[in-house]
């Protein structure tokens, strides 16, 4: 479950990322997509990926579902030793 503040600073971030992306145009890049979701997203996760699938056209090349919540993700053990693995393998 999500608290009031998690759910204030994502309206946020989704706020200020909408805001960005009325002024700046990208061209689309072709990459390999890695996924870590929250435990808690639940089933709101297969529609993300299903949407980062369809605006990307790539096909995911892992997804995994971490215990910890969204702001906790990204200090999550797990996720930062598969990130390293990732990063050296496409280093070499």
């Amino acid at each position: 479950m999500l608290t009031a503040h998690e759910i204030s600073q994502s309206l946020a971030i989704f706020q200020h990322l909408s805001a960005l992306s009325r002024h700046c145009h990208f061209k689309p890049i072709k990459t390999a997509v890695y996924c870590w979701w929250s435990e808690d997203a639940g089933h709101v996760s297969l529609l993300a990926q299903d949407c980062i699938e369809q605006t990307t056209e790539c096909v995911l090349q892992a997804s995994h579902s971490i215990a910890a919540n969204h702001n906790e993700i990204i200090r999550d053990a797990g996720v930062l030793a598969a990130l390293s693995a990732l990063c050296t393998k496409l280093a070499d």
